[in-house]
């Protein structure tokens, strides 16, 4: 594909262990749904589905934690309630 790995570029940013568990469990997940649609028929897309989803079980829940960020993300900081309780 055109304009480099997408994917790849994204780990670059995150740092910390637990960061990394949390955008890769993201990068699971949008993986298996990709797969989703394929042909699970063939040997190689069934042995990479079993090991995404192994890996995925064994990951946290990364998609409650971005929630929480896009969440935090969204209060309006100029609202006064919001600026007492923080």
């Amino acid at each position: 594909a055109d304009g480099g790995p997408i994917i790849v570029e994204k780990l670059k940013n995150w740092t910390e262990r637990n960061e990394k568990r949390i955008i890769l469990s993201q990068i699971v997940s949008m993986y298996l749904e990709m797969l989703e649609n394929t042909d699970k028929s063939k040997p190689h897309i069934k042995h990479i589905s079993e090991e995404l989803y192994t890996l995925k079980n064994n990951l946290p829940d990364g998609v409650k934690k971005v929630k929480d960020i896009m969440d935090l993300a969204k209060l309006p900081m100029n609202d006064l309630r919001i600026q007492r309780k923080a």
